[in-house]
């Protein structure tokens, strides 16, 4: 099939797993090496580049080193509201922003 060079690639650099595959592909995305073709009426990628490219050997570290791309508001809100675990009230974060006079929510718009 069409797909099975990139199919190939994918699965040699993620090991087949699922979570890491779709966050790849969102990156390939993000790069351009993956991308729409409205000449080809299909999705393309740039086979060579992806191969070559240098990627952890884990999902987690590969979500983090994408952390370094995210601006520094973003990433100080995150660090705040990640003390309160997986999900936060909007009421704690509006009690947050209130005591610690600095925008949680702003960052994300």
């Amino acid at each position: 099939r069409l797909t099975r060079p990139l199919a190939d690639i994918l699965y040699h650099k993620t090991k087949g797993s699922p979570f890491f595959i779709k966050q790849l592909m969102i990156d390939l995305y993000k790069r351009r090496l993956l991308y729409p073709s409205l000449t080809h009426r299909r999705w393309v990628w740039e086979s060579d580049n992806i191969r070559d490219m240098e990627i952890p050997d884990s999902v987690a570290s590969f979500i983090m080193n994408s952390f370094h791309c995210l601006p520094p508001d973003v990433l100080s809100a995150l660090s705040v509201l990640s003390c309160f675990g997986a999900s936060v009230s909007i009421s704690l974060i509006e009690t947050l922003e209130a005591e610690i006079h600095t925008p949680l929510m702003a960052p994300f718009d």
